[in-house]
């Protein structure tokens, strides 16, 4: 069960979302990546996806890469996590 929430939460990471472009990015014509993660603080495999991928990610791609985590672990996360659960 918890390799399902891990495998589930990295779908979604993958399943970007592609936001609209704002103005000032039209003119430069430079996309802009979001993304939700569904993460657990205590899942190391999480921290790892974190630590490893995606701040080295952010750094490079700067604000044309915006991710948003929601922890699991709290009530609204888990809401948000299961409802996105029945969609897929």
């Amino acid at each position: 069960m918890k390799r399902y929430h891990i495998i589930t939460s990295i779908i979604f990471l993958i399943s970007l979302f592609i936001a609209p472009i704002t103005h000032a990015q039209a003119q430069q014509n430079l996309p802009v990546v979001r993304a939700i993660l569904f993460y657990s603080p205590t899942c190391p495999h999480c921290q790892q996806v974190i630590n490893e991928t995606l701040l080295p990610m952010m750094e490079q791609y700067g604000q044309q890469l915006q991710i948003i985590g929601l922890d699991v672990t709290q009530q609204n996360g888990q809401t948000l996590f299961l409802s996105a659960l029945q969609k897929i």
